[in-house]
């Protein structure tokens, strides 16, 4: 018979063993994946492009988005590079070098917009939730919610009044770094998925105030702007640019992060 002592400490090892090992994923690559490659260290790019399509088509990755961004971006398809930079860093936000070549395409682009600077708590707030992706984050509180039951158990068991302060203090900590993670975790999220953003992958587009080609045209905006989409209707969507700006784009001129 197993004590409730004993089952504790194997709920607990087990929950460390969850929140710290890794998703089992296949390490090797795929023949598809490593022709791409091949084709691409060949400066072979519209080939490789075409291989590395194939590959997400069926296993979409960090790796096989990225290199299919510096395909694009070798053959000069800046709006097309950006989209898929922008697809990898959600799935790595962590990548020193999609991050580098992202903010090169970026300055590439033709279209600057003047946007409201956040204050300077919620820019480190935001640099420190990339640090890390939503799963892994996940996986922090997970690790988090353990010791803090651990050290629950501890502070419920213990007679001694000094160590019971000590545990119930590391668990009221444990507690706050645990609400501090998820929060982190739901932010990104929530700005990689609730949040629906494109990239105009056309060279230039009309901005109109209707959807419709015979309304008012507001703007042109041009390939490699990343804008926020709102609305749809009948091959038509409703943008807001990075300005706050807003107005009705063809479907086909943008494709969606």
């Amino acid at each position: 018979m197993i004590s409730i002592k004993n089952r504790f400490y194997i709920y607990f090892f087990s929950c460390i063993l969850l929140a710290t090992f890794p998703l089992l994923k296949v390490s090797g690559k795929t023949a598809s994946l490593q022709r791409a490659d091949s084709l691409y260290e060949q400066g072979n790019y519209l080939e490789a492009t075409k291989e590395y399509e194939d590959v997400i088509d069926t296993n979409p990755s960090f790796v096989a988005y990225y290199n299919l961004g510096n395909s694009y971006y070798r053959q000069k398809q800046l709006g097309k590079a950006i989209l898929n930079y922008e697809r990898a860093i959600r799935r790595n936000p962590t990548s020193a070098d999609v991050r580098f070549n992202l903010a090169l395409c970026k300055s590439k682009a033709i279209d600057s917009y003047d946007t409201r600077s956040n204050f300077f708590f919620i820019d480190w707030l935001q640099k420190l939730r990339d640090k890390l992706s939503t799963n892994q984050w996940g996986r922090l509180g997970l690790l988090l919610a353990v010791l803090a039951s651990l050290f629950f158990y501890i502070f419920i068991r213990n007679k001694s009044v000094a160590r019971r302060k000590f545990f119930f203090t590391i668990f009221m900590v444990s507690i706050i770094f645990f609400v501090v993670v998820n929060a982190l975790a739901y932010w990104q999220w929530h700005d990689y998925n609730r949040i629906k953003q494109g990239v105009i992958i056309v060279e230039q587009e009309t901005l109109y105030s209707s959807p419709d080609n015979s309304a008012k045209s507001l703007s042109e905006i041009h390939e490699g702007t990343i804008v926020n989409v709102n609305n749809k209707k009948e091959g038509w969507l409703f943008i807001t640019l990075p300005d706050e700006s807003a107005g009705w784009i063809t479907a086909d001129a943008l494709e969606i992060i």
